[in-house]
């Protein structure tokens, strides 16, 4: 029996990729430097955007730039980051997620949140659903590591929950395939191309979802 959910933050909750590229193109705007290219969606993980980026914009600058001078500029694609963060709003979360969120919380179901993304309690509070989740994981470190199966078993456990009682939604290749690792069902988000192979179930968004589909179609009832 299904007792509780996992959502990843990025591209589950919140599109964060846009966020970012939203950030970035300003920053490089300011610099006076062309903007980077986007990745097609599901393309990288923040994590590996970020390094990409700063890549990006030092050869775009055209400059030799030292190790004392990436790590500035990395400081300053991160303050460009968290300066976009403060201005996002409820009406940035992802299109019907809001309404399954609250069906679940009204069937009684314990939900968490795990996320690369750096400042995520700062994310949940500017979108106003902190209060949904009973755990919040953030990736230790820098924050943009890849989300592994002991970060979806650390959130589970916050939870009171196995995996087997336990629904992990991600929108990620590796994310999907950590989880089922650790013997989560798991619901991909995004294309089924992408995700089928490390899913039991693929929705391509959350819009008419409702949990008794999902439970019916991972023959979880």
């Amino acid at each position: 029996m299904i007792k509780a959910c996992i959502f990843n933050l990025e591209g589950v909750i919140v599109d964060t990729q846009r966020i970012f590229y939203e950030a970035l193109d300003d920053l490089a705007l300011r610099w006076g430097i062309d903007s980077i290219e986007h990745p097609a969606e599901n393309e990288v993980t923040y994590g590996e955007a970020r390094k990409i980026a700063l890549e990006a914009l030092i050869q775009r600058s055209g400059k030799i730039i030292d190790a004392a001078q990436r790590s500035d500029i990395m400081e300053a694609i991160d303050a460009e980051i968290a300066a976009h963060i403060a201005g996002i709003t409820p009406d940035d979360i992802e299109d019907d997620v809001f309404v399954f969120i609250k069906e679940l919380k009204n069937k009684g179901l314990s939900l968490g949140i795990v996320s690369t993304y750096p400042n995520t309690t700062k994310v949940l509070n500017r979108l106003k659903i902190t209060h949904l989740f009973y755990s919040v994981i953030e990736i230790e470190g820098t924050g943009f590591s890849s989300i592994s199966s002991e970060v979806y078993l650390r959130a589970a456990k916050e939870l009171g929950m196995s995996p087997e009682e336990t629904i992990v939604f991600e929108h990620t290749k590796d994310g999907a395939a950590a989880a089922g690792e650790a013997n989560f069902f798991v619901v991909g988000v995004g294309k089924a191309n992408d995700l089928q192979d490390e899913s039991d179930l693929v929705i391509p968004d959350f819009d008419s979802v409702r949990f008794r589909k999902i439970i019916t179609a991972l023959g979880t009832e």
